[in-house]
């Protein structure tokens, strides 16, 4: 039903908003202990442009494909 298209929908978007809190409260716990900007996989400076568009991301561009790379891999051996 509609009704229930809408709700599942607005779920969807409330998780999504608290997922992003959560990340927002943990890049300022980063700011507070000095590691804001590092990335969590390269441990490298993350780059200015990205965090000037994603700025509570953890990780660098780089930092960011090698997760995603890693993460199909894994999606791949546990659909065999």
């Amino acid at each position: 039903s509609v009704a229930h298209q809408e709700e599942h929908s607005f779920l969807i978007t409330q998780s999504r908003y608290k997922i992003q809190l959560m990340e927002i409260d943990y890049a300022l716990s980063r700011i507070e202990n000095g590691t804001y900007g590092i990335c969590e996989e390269t441990f490298e400076p993350i780059e200015d442009v990205r965090l000037k568009a994603i700025p509570w991301t953890r990780y660098s561009i780089e930092g960011a494909e090698i997760r995603e790379s890693t993460t199909r891999k894994s999606e791949r051996r546990t659909a065999y």
